[in-house]
């Protein structure tokens, strides 16, 4: 099974490395992405800055450090099938704990 975090305030959908036996976060779990992220999330997450999405956060701060050094908190958890691979995804869609999102059109509560 694939595993893909939805991180509330980025655009993307951000591949995750999962081994059999761990155990999903579910709803309201809160979870540390250090040593969860893929080489591309990682990649990806390093040319966003971070102070264009959260508030509180360094001017050179990449969403990778915000992502590796804060708490993120699990808000919904789903699963549905890869229309073209026919794999099992999950996809944890996350907000990070302890920061506000500077976009305040996005309500977090009912994401």
């Amino acid at each position: 099974m694939k595993v893909i975090a939805e991180i509330i305030g980025l655009d993307n959908d951000y591949p995750m490395v999962w081994k059999e036996g761990n155990i999903l976060p579910s709803s309201g779990d809160s979870i540390w992405m250090d040593g969860y992220l893929s080489d591309k999330a990682k990649e990806l997450l390093d040319k966003v800055m971070s102070k264009d999405i959260w508030d509180a956060c360094r001017v050179d701060e990449t969403a990778l450090d915000t992502l590796c050094e804060e708490e993120m908190l699990v808000k919904r958890r789903g699963f549905f099938i890869d229309g073209e691979t026919k794999e099992m995804i999950c996809s944890i869609v996350l907000t990070c704990k302890h920061l506000d999102l500077l976009d305040e059109a996005i309500d977090v509560d009912n994401y």
